[in-house]
């Protein structure tokens, strides 16, 4: 595929961003509203199919596009879009809880922000958010308060912190597509530009990084450690997964399958247990200082499983939970928290059989993989799902396995059914069952079709076949 022609397909990108800022920009106008749902759901199956086609061209043959070239057309589409999506409204609980730590000293995981009723900011962050502590881990809060601090020295007001944390945001995602390059150079250099792309300019992933979401903060540091991984940095990688849970803590799924990965390369016995003792310390002395200061780990480890940890919403589990309701045998919260409380323990059933996959292969490739299924498997079976938090598992999907890649592709692809079944600006949508089955049904048909093809099933599947890329070291890395 030659230059001229990837960039071709990269205007037919352009058209489609510039048409879905269009009618964003419609949607602002109330008597235009009922138009724009049609026109946002025309316009995302437009850019779907343009990106798919391309990266599916792009899989097949090699193109000369190179790292400037595919980042500067990435931050155009998020240009675009910037310019008319509108801020999502996590945006301002992140300059709340920013404001909590810079202006007042406090600490966002265990004051909310109506501890200051007078501060001028804090009506701008929906009340759901107003009278909550901080969802995320410490290193973010400690980001969102010098993003706030940077704000209040500037004196630039609300919408000047919103536009900061934009940028931090921005300059987050073109560091994962500087990180997811290097990487591919070493793991698959002959599809570099094809991985590159499938992430870069992916419309999920454009779309997010216009809204405003940290993901792409945890996500640059998920690559990363990743990268140091493969060069035979393991220390280093253990410290900066770790930092990435400290942003969002489902980070916590690729920091077990890379540690489990990088530990069972060692000789049984004690390389083994120093090399658990030495990732272990890394952890600790990553994650302990910050928790110290702006997090709550009690809180942090017994939310997710608390009975007010919220309904089950946008997810399999919401779906699941309304059948049960509308038969009548108990009540619609008792249904939300035994749905939950399943879908975890199922979730942790298979995230334990696939480490223990990737403690018989021994790879780190495998590790990958099986990291990218278990992040699909927890998204899905969250009591809450949203399109954003798949940003990290497309990042590591050209990766992983043509079975896994093409199973995160696709969920990729329909978790933006969200946007076109569930207005940006709307309510709740009485749309559950066909959010829920356009988002996985697709997934799990094209994860079984590439499976089938597998020589030797599920475990063979996992396994990256292009030889000579594999970017495990030889020797493993040594932990110390």
């Amino acid at each position: 595929m030659t230059r001229t022609t990837t960039l071709a397909w990269a205007g037919a990108l352009a058209v489609g961003y510039a048409l879905m800022a269009g009618i964003l920009a419609i949607s602002t106008i109330p008597d235009m509203r009922p138009i724009p749902r049609l026109g946002l759901a025309l316009a995302l199956a437009v850019v779907v199919f343009v990106h798919g086609a391309l990266v599916w061209r792009l899989w097949r043959s090699s193109t000369p596009v190179g790292l400037p070239t595919v980042l500067f057309i990435a931050l155009a589409f998020v240009l675009i879009l910037s310019v008319t999506l509108p801020a999502f409204t996590d945006v301002y609980s992140y300059v709340g809880y920013g404001r909590l730590v810079a202006v007042y000293d406090a600490n966002p995981a265990t004051v909310a922000p109506d501890t200051f009723p007078g501060d001028p900011y804090f009506s701008a962050i929906p009340p759901e958010y107003r009278d909550a502590i901080s969802v995320y881990g410490p290193l973010w809060n400690l980001l969102g308060g010098g993003v706030a601090g940077v704000a209040e020295l500037l004196g630039i007001g609300l919408s000047g912190t919103v536009w900061l944390f934009r940028g931090l945001i921005v300059l987050s995602f073109g560091a994962c597509v500087v990180l997811l390059w290097h990487l591919l150079g070493r793991w698959l250099p002959q599809r570099q530009a094809a991985g590159t792309i499938l992430f870069a300019w992916s419309p999920l992933v454009v779309i997010e990084a216009a809204a405003i979401h940290n993901d792409f903060v945890m996500t640059a540091l998920v690559v990363g450690g990743v990268l140091l991984a493969s060069r035979g940095h393991p220390l280093l990688a253990v410290a900066l997964l770790t930092m990435a849970v400290l942003i969002k803590f489902f980070a916590g799924v690729i920091l077990l399958f890379l540690v489990v990965a990088l530990i069972s390369q060692r000789a049984p016995g004690r390389d083994r247990w120093m090399a658990l003792g030495a990732n272990a310390l890394v952890v600790l002395l990553v994650s302990v200082p910050l928790y110290l200061w702006l997090g709550d780990p009690l809180r942090s480890v017994l939310s997710p499983l608390s009975s007010d940890a919220g309904s089950n919403y946008n997810s399999l589990a919401e779906v699941t939970s309304a059948a049960i309701t509308r038969l009548g045998v108990v009540g619609a919260h008792d249904v939300d928290l035994f749905v939950r409380w399943a879908a975890q323990l199922m979730a942790v059933a298979i995230v334990v059989g696939l480490a223990v996959v990737v403690w018989r292969r021994r790879s780190l490739p495998v590790g990958v993989s099986a990291g990218v299924v278990a992040l699909m498997v927890v998204v899905l079976l969250s009591g809450r799902f949203w399109p954003w938090y798949v940003v990290v598992v497309l990042a590591l999907a050209s990766l992983a396995a043509p079975a896994v890649r093409a199973g995160a592709v696709i969920l990729g692809y329909s978790a933006l059914s969200i946007y076109a079944l569930y207005p940006l600006a709307a309510g709740p949508a009485a749309l559950g069952l066909l959010r829920s089955l356009v988002m996985v049904i697709p997934v799990l048909f094209v994860v079984v079709w590439r499976i089938r093809r597998a020589r030797s099933g599920f475990t063979d599947a996992l396994v990256v076949p292009e030889s000579g890329s594999s970017p495990s070291p030889a020797p493993p890395p040594r932990m110390s």
